[in-house]
């Protein structure tokens, strides 16, 4: 039995339609970059031609969006109705990373939080401490200050994005 499971393993089936096991195993980054950049560049299939074969980068893209939209909903003919992850940014609410801008009101408490402590600290350093110590104290609260700023910003935004329901 042993040795009609070795053969059976042993035996690799390819086509030019299914990828191997090995092909999403032995991914490395160079391999996905090269997948992603091919990705970006395919063009369309003509009618009546087939398509071309799914890279494993795509396949595991599909897997990550299936886990952020409810699939159940949007079927083939529906499916330029499903949201967005992430509602469209423009100029500098760009700089913020997708998941803190869905986010926004907490982590814009969590700064907040940061630049009290840190604007609490930095006082505390440059009443008792002179010297080297006093520049530190400066430079945290500038920090805090930074925090503060980059709290409101967050917070102004969130104000201006309409209710997601």
């Amino acid at each position: 039995m042993s040795v009609i499971m070795k053969r059976r393993c042993a035996v690799r089936v390819t086509s030019p339609f299914v990828a191997d096991l090995a092909d999403y195993l032995d991914l490395t980054v160079g391999h996905a970059s090269e997948q992603f950049s091919a990705l970006l560049h395919r063009r369309a299939v003509a009618p009546g031609e087939r398509q071309v074969a799914f890279t494993p980068v795509e396949t595991l893209l599909c897997l990550a969006a299936s886990f952020l939209i409810n699939h159940r909903h949007y079927g083939g003919s529906t499916v330029h109705r499903a949201p967005e992850p992430s509602p469209p940014r423009s100029g500098m609410r760009r700089i913020i990373s997708p998941w803190e801008y869905r986010h926004l009101r907490g982590f814009a408490g969590v700064r907040i939080g940061a630049g009290i402590v840190t604007a609490g600290l930095g006082a505390f350093i440059l009443s008792e401490v002179s010297g080297a110590w006093a520049i530190f104290g400066a430079f945290l609260l500038a920090v805090s200050v930074a925090n503060f700023w980059f709290a409101s910003w967050e917070l102004s935004i969130a104000r201006s994005e309409p209710a997601r329901t």
